[in-house]
């Protein structure tokens, strides 16, 4: 056999052999294959319809989302159809995405800016709304029945004078167990009405948001919780009263009313001054009321020749000739000052503010004081100045004319034979001149009339 012959018979043989090895891994593996891929087309479409049911049963469900349409194929979950907001259309093709099968979402949604499509949503729940609520007037009504119920009883114990004397003798500690009271029978009525309407979890998330505000507004209204407490504390102490004569810091009057935040005062120009609780509080307060009995002082300059004692005898007497002064404590003197030209003297007296007004008792008694001085020609020199001419002497009439003033002025009465003043003169001016003005008075009284609910203090004097 030649060489062609034997290579086209090999080649024959490798063929065949081929052939026959290809055609058993076929007949092995080709079944499983044609299995598979049957199995794949059968269960495709199912899916594709189990995935579609599934979503729109999810969307039915939704308010504003059971219009959308939904389509699968292949894993693919496309969305089509309105929304009426950008957050309805997240909230779909989220739902979309966790839905078992889905591999990918096609979000062909658009939002809606039709006015009747945004309207409709609100008229529905308006709808529910008025439904529900008719439905629970019944309930409604008898809550708020509850609620006037309890707060008609608190106030009822709340004006039990009785109960408030009992347990505090302070008018304005009556007033906030008066006030506590009737919160607290209010604050039960809730509580009872909020179980009727089967709203007691509201009560938590109330106190919770009260807690907050209550630390916000305590910061805000820091000022006006100190002069409420300034108040209380004031009230408790009471260090003044009504009617009442007081200063504070450089405010001067008379009290007309302590509020929970202010203390009001008229000054004698009639004119009314109100001071935060908290500077009253805090200052320094003169209280010219709280003892009847006041000293007024006054100074008066006397020269250097006149006979102290003799001047201080015709100042006594003439003070306790005054019906408006009273003899025990007695007048005072005191030297303040001994000068090149006077003596500086201070005489002092005591009144009884109830009956005589101070200021017109001490003017009255500074003009009879002069008066009698007068009389008994002592000198009151003003401050003498000694002037030295640089330029040369002096005028001889200027030395005249002083030693003339001087002549005139230096004859007192020093052997004894001193004027006093008659007791019609000491009393010219009558004792009703001399009483307290009532005309402030009156206005307190006015003003704590019209504003008597507001006031913390008791209406009468200790």
């Amino acid at each position: 056999m030649s060489k062609p012959a034997k290579k086209s018979s090999f080649l024959l043989v490798f063929y065949l052999w081929s052939a026959l090895f290809s055609g058993t891994a076929v007949a092995e593996i080709a079944p499983p294959t044609a299995v598979e891929s049957a199995e794949t087309i059968a269960i495709e479409p199912a899916s594709d319809r189990e995935i579609e049911n599934r979503l729109r049963s999810i969307l039915s469900e939704l308010d504003g989302l059971d219009a959308i349409e939904v389509q699968s194929k292949a894993g693919v979950a496309e969305l089509q159809g309105m929304v009426l907001s950008q957050e309805q259309r997240d909230i779909a093709v989220d739902l979309a995405a966790k839905v078992d099968g889905v591999v990918q979402v096609s979000d062909k949604l658009a939002v809606s800016n039709s006015v009747l499509d945004r309207l409709n949503p609100l008229l529905t729940s308006v709808e529910n709304l008025t439904q529900n609520t008719l439905s629970l007037l019944p309930l409604l009504l008898i809550a708020v029945a509850v609620v006037l119920l309890f707060r008609w009883v608190g106030r009822f114990v709340s004006r039990r004078e009785v109960l408030l004397r009992r347990l505090s003798s302070n008018s304005f500690v009556q007033e906030l167990l008066a006030q506590a009271i009737r919160a607290g029978f209010t604050l039960l009525g809730l509580l009872v009405a909020l179980e009727i309407l089967d709203a007691t979890a509201l009560v938590g998330a109330v106190l919770g948001t009260a807690g907050v505000v209550g630390i916000a507004m305590g910061f805000a209204f820091r000022d006006t919780i100190e002069n409420y407490i300034a108040g209380i504390l004031l009230s408790i102490k009471r260090p003044f009263l009504p009617n009442e004569h007081i200063q504070i810091d450089s405010f001067e009057g008379k009290v007309i009313r302590l509020t929970s935040r202010a203390t009001i005062i008229m000054n004698f120009d009639g004119n009314h001054i109100r001071i935060p609780n908290a500077t009253v509080f805090k200052s320094v307060m003169l209280n010219f009321s709280r003892n009847s009995e006041r000293r007024f002082t006054f100074e008066v300059g006397l020269g250097n020749d006149v006979d102290l004692m003799q001047a201080t005898e015709l100042a006594r007497t003439t003070l306790l000739g005054m019906k408006s002064v009273l003899d025990e404590p007695a007048p005072g003197f005191n030297i303040m000052a001994l000068g090149d030209s006077n003596v500086v003297v201070k005489i002092s007296a005591w009144i009884d503010q109830r009956n005589f007004d101070f200021n017109k008792v001490r003017t009255e008694a500074i003009r009879l004081i002069k008066r009698v001085f007068d009389d008994n020609d002592f000198d009151m020199p003003e401050p003498i100045y000694r002037l030295k001419a640089a330029g040369g002497p002096i005028v001889a009439s200027v030395f005249e004319t002083n030693e003339r003033v001087q002549g005139e002025s230096e004859s007192p009465k020093q052997d004894g034979s001193a004027v006093h003043l008659t007791d019609a003169v000491i009393n010219e001016v009558e004792a009703s001149e001399l009483q307290p003005d009532k005309h402030i008075d009156e206005q307190i009284v006015k003003e704590q009339r019209q504003f008597e609910e507001g006031s913390t203090l008791t209406k009468e004097l200790e």
